[in-house]
């Protein structure tokens, strides 16, 4: 395949994630209007280690938070820049951005990268 049809199923592949992300949040927070009705998913992602590890938090989808997902990121790397963080997770950069501002679970290090916070 061409790299220029792959960064293009790459990018298309993170929109959705990033909608279905928003969609479920919209979900929990307001409710299904449609609450007899068959909800469809598309997931393309293949699923994560958390599946089969119910120790670990997961969504609504049975997978591994975002927040968690970079958290064991950065305890497995040590700490990361964002672009490190973002080449070695499927998290969307927008998605890394707002997890990263979690004040209580992540901390900016005089370096510009990123650790756990506790």
């Amino acid at each position: 395949m061409h790299q220029d049809i792959a960064k293009v199923l790459k990018l298309i592949k993170q929109r959705i994630e990033s909608l279905q992300t928003i969609y479920s949040q919209l979900e929990q927070e307001f409710g299904s209007e449609q609450a007899g009705e068959r909800q469809v998913s598309l997931d393309l992602r293949q699923p994560s280690d958390s599946v089969n590890n119910p120790s670990q938090r997961t969504n609504g989808h049975g997978r591994q938070g975002r927040k968690d997902e970079i958290a064991n990121f950065i305890k497995a790397h040590g700490p990361s820049t964002r672009g490190e963080i973002l080449a070695g997770t499927d998290v969307p950069r927008g998605t890394i951005a707002y997890v990263l501002n979690d004040k209580e679970r992540f901390k900016r290090l005089p370096d510009g990268k990123w650790a756990n916070a506790d």
